[in-house]
């Protein structure tokens, strides 16, 4: 893509549960790319019977992530938004609008990360092929904008 050549050596799936953080501390000081991926349920509260539990999830994630950001070898972070076709709030007719308030109600995340200079999103669906291929896309045009920007 564009003169670069990106080649993914390992790829690993880690469990979502707190008792993975061992590896995925792991992996994310072996790794110069994370991808975390965040249900668009789970910022609508409608994962969890009570809402405040999935955004303090997501808060103690990213802080931990974070922190292994700062210690390890990872230079950025995807925060990858699945199943937005599952998010009332989006709309056919303005798609950049619910981008823009996903990645206002995300912002503490994006700090907890690293801020924005180590945090890119990607915001989209894996429900057909089509859409998991434009996510794709977006996940892997942050990395080589990312690449390109530090030469």
């Amino acid at each position: 893509m564009d003169g670069l050549r990106l080649t993914f050596t390992k790829l690993a799936d880690v469990s979502g549960t707190s008792d993975a953080w061992p590896i995925w501390k792991d992996r994310t000081a072996e790794s110069r790319y994370v991808l975390y991926l965040i249900d668009a349920r789970a910022l609508t509260g409608e994962l969890d019977a009570e809402p405040a539990r999935s955004w303090l999830r997501l808060e103690d994630d990213t802080g931990q992530i974070g922190s292994w950001l700062k210690d390890g070898h990872a230079h950025l972070c995807v925060l990858v938004l699945t199943h937005s076709d599952q998010d009332p709030r989006l709309t056919a007719s303005n798609p950049d609008k619910y981008r823009e308030q996903i990645a206002e109600q995300i912002e503490p995340l994006v700090l907890r990360l690293g801020g924005p200079e180590k945090t890119r999103l990607a915001v989209g669906s894996l429900k057909t092929q089509a859409q998991a291929e434009t996510l794709t896309s977006q996940i892997i045009q942050h990395i080589v904008g990312w690449e390109k920007g530090k030469k």
